[in-house]
């Protein structure tokens, strides 16, 4: 069980997930359609790999908290 004391840790529980849903979210966006652009189909395991490819890429953000998490996502996806 998940408990949060204080109004300033919520905020950082929240913070930490709104980040991580655009980071894999956005990565995968990406590498959707740059398969579609690069190769002109629509390919899944091209998307899940961006999409771990950007939750790959947000474990790192208190190393480098100036990126925010869709330029981290979109760098990511297109190394992956």
């Amino acid at each position: 069980m998940l408990v949060v004391h204080g109004s300033r840790n919520l905020e950082a529980v929240g913070r930490t997930a709104v980040n991580t849903t655009l980071s894999a979210c956005s990565a995968a966006i990406v590498s959707l359609l740059l398969n579609k652009l690069l190769h002109n189909k629509w390919c899944l395991s091209s998307t899940s790999n961006g999409l771990l490819g950007g939750l790959v890429s947000i474990t790192g953000a208190y190393t480098y908290p100036a990126c925010s998490p869709v330029t981290r996502s979109f760098s990511a996806s297109l190394l992956f």
